[in-house]
């Protein structure tokens, strides 16, 4: 059973035998992936050879999949439009709990796949020691940029509390609202449901629009605006 309190290792990797079927498959990762979440089964990445298969993804439009041949077709809740998989093909299949790693996807994929630096969670307000190698990717990722930009990135961290959100701005992977409304997500859908008051919604504007400056300035920096 996963531990929950402990600190979080590298998922196992499964190679399946054969050909799985693809309605199969999901099937058995959504058992897998609630499993996870209950904490009695541990994350895992599952590689897998499907029979000939097409999937189509939340933007595939039907127009578009003209004579599949037999192929069976599966509608999928990804992104993207059509794919085929088949044999000869390996598909990696991730399933991890983000509530434990990183509960925003976005900054969670960025941070690993883009800056190489994979970071534990914590929740409340107590801090949580991240890896050696990961501060390491972080730093190295930070020494990459001159001062005026630094000065901008010191002012996105101090308004929206990520150095991860705020490196994905400074590298034009997301704009000043995108980081505004992935820092202040729980904030916004709390206001939302329960209401808001003037003072939270003045304070909201005010940090909306310092962090609108500060891209705004990477961005005359850089020669991009006018």
């Amino acid at each position: 059973m996963t531990d929950k309190s402990s600190l979080l290792q590298q998922p196992s990797f499964r190679r399946l035998a054969g050909r799985a079927p693809y309605g199969d498959t999901v099937a058995a990762m959504q058992t897998h992936a609630a499993a996870i979440r209950d904490g009695s089964a541990d994350e895992e990445v599952w590689l897998v050879e499907h029979d000939p298969v097409l999937t189509g993804g939340t933007s595939a439009n039907a127009a578009d999949l003209i004579n599949p041949g037999g192929i069976p077709v599966h509608e999928t809740g990804r992104g993207g439009q059509w794919t085929y998989h088949g044999p000869g093909q390996r598909v990696a299949y991730v399933m991890l709990d983000l509530q434990r790693r990183q509960p925003d996807v976005r900054a969670y994929v960025y941070a690993l796949d883009t800056l190489g630096a994979e970071l534990y969670v914590g929740t409340g307000i107590m801090p949580v020691t991240q890896p050696d190698a990961s501060l390491a990717a972080l730093q190295d990722a930070i020494a990459t940029h001159d001062d005026w930009q630094l000065g901008m990135l010191h002012r996105a961290v101090t308004l929206g509390g990520s150095l991860v959100l705020g490196l994905a701005m400074l590298r034009g992977e997301m704009d000043a609202d995108a980081l505004f409304d992935t820092a202040f997500l729980d904030e916004l859908w709390q206001s939302e449901k329960w209401g808001s008051d003037w003072e939270a919604e003045d304070r909201r504007a005010l940090i909306r629009g310092e962090i609108g400056q500060a891209h705004r300035f990477l961005a005359l920096v850089a020669g991009e605006a006018a």
